[in-house]
């Protein structure tokens, strides 16, 4: 595939010819040139999104942050940013305004990280410069400690801000979740916890030093990534292996789930440096145990949260059986899973209502109460 994408690919405005097969068509003898002109592509499903929800008289603005994107265009000898998470969602605060909703609710469920740029410049949006992350790099005989800062005065967004997190949520995502919950400007709302993943690797490509060694340069050889440095959370406490554990815990079905940095064979020991200097915010501070109380009590009486609790008892008690190759007893696993899948899809878990943001916005909901006197 990426030799037929090094192909597709070339200036904006050429034309390139595709000889295809149609997925019609009768045997594979039956081609069809295709003749297309190159233009830049724009996925929208990748960029950030912005969807106001209404819970009784409260609005909560619910901000889907897919991935932390830094889009670059060359321009003679220099490179600038056309497009960018911070810049993305920054736009989407604005339109939205100080009253558009009572509180924002960042959803970073899928988001395996990205720019380490960004996830600064998005920390920026909703607190006024400050410490961000802390970096150690080996390089040498010793080791080198660098802070990252948001270096620009004044936020986007003053109100309340959550964030929901999963098991999914990696690298900068924990790094921007962990910031707002040692600022105290955030409440971090998800599964038991974030993937873990507290590393720095570079990528390097083979082919230069292949031609060190009188090597053909001129062939793809490939590269090789190899982890540089470590980051850690401003207070010296570290993401890695453990995550972002957050401060209401809400059931995910991601909860348990091998692939975590942890679950890794050779991944890197949890550690801590020393703290940075920092101001905590001079933000409300929520009552916890409340609003986990006030959680709890919905996710119990929730059919979706039980299913869901289901699913995983018995998913953790397939995973690792031996694997039966008597006919029967497969019929017999299969019905089981068919008859779960049935129930998931009768209590909600079809996909199509998403029961742990609506938990998510509940509890938002009830810190916005709080905050108000309980009105």
């Amino acid at each position: 595939i990426d030799r037929v994408v090094k192909l597709i690919r070339g200036a904006k405005g050429t034309d390139v010819v595709l000889t295809v097969i149609p997925a019609d068509a009768p045997s594979e003898a039956t081609m069809q040139e295709v003749r297309i002109t190159r233009d830049e592509v724009v996925i929208e499903a990748a960029s950030a999104k912005l969807e106001v929800r209404e819970i009784g008289d409260r609005k909560v603005a619910v901000l889907d942050v897919p991935s932390f994107y830094q889009d670059v265009r060359r321009v003679g000898r220099e490179y600038e940013v056309v497009r960018s998470t911070a810049a993305d969602v920054e736009k989407l605060l604005a339109e939205l305004g100080p009253n558009g909703a009572d509180a924002v609710l960042v959803d970073l469920r899928t988001n395996g990280g990205g720019a380490l740029s960004q996830a600064i410049e998005l920390t920026g949006l909703f607190i006024d410069k400050g410490p961000v992350v802390q970096v150690q790099s080996q390089r040498g005989p010793g080791r080198t400690r660098e802070v990252l800062n948001d270096e620009v005065r004044g936020v986007a967004w003053s109100g309340p801000v959550a964030v929901l997190t999963s098991a999914y949520s990696a690298s900068a995502s924990e790094i921007f979740a962990v910031v707002l919950q040692d600022y105290g400007r955030g409440l971090i709302i998800g599964g038991e916890a974030t993937h873990g993943k507290g590393t720095v690797q570079e990528l390097v490509g083979l082919s230069p030093m292949i031609a060190r060694f009188g090597g053909d340069a001129s062939r793809d050889a490939g590269a090789f990534k190899y982890t540089t440095s470590q980051f850690y959370r401003i207070t010296g406490k570290s993401t890695q292996r453990v995550g972002v554990v957050p401060d209401v815990v809400v059931p995910s079905p991601f909860d348990g789930l091998d692939g975590r940095e942890g679950d890794l064979d050779n991944a890197l020991p949890y550690d801590e440096i020393a703290p940075a200097r920092f101001t905590p915010a001079a933000s409300s501070a929520a009552d916890l145990p409340d609003l986990r109380a006030r959680s709890a009590k919905r996710v119990a009486s929730s059919n979706a949260f039980q299913m869901m609790a289901e699913l995983r008892e018995t998913r953790d008690k397939l995973d690792g059986a031996p694997t039966s190759l008597d006919l029967n007893e497969r019929k017999q696993e299969q019905s089981v899973w068919d008859t779960l899948e049935e129930k998931a899809e009768a209590a909600g878990l079809d996909g199509e209502q998403d029961v742990v943001l609506d938990e998510a916005i509940q509890v938002i909901v009830d810190w916005s109460k709080q905050s108000s006197g309980g009105k």
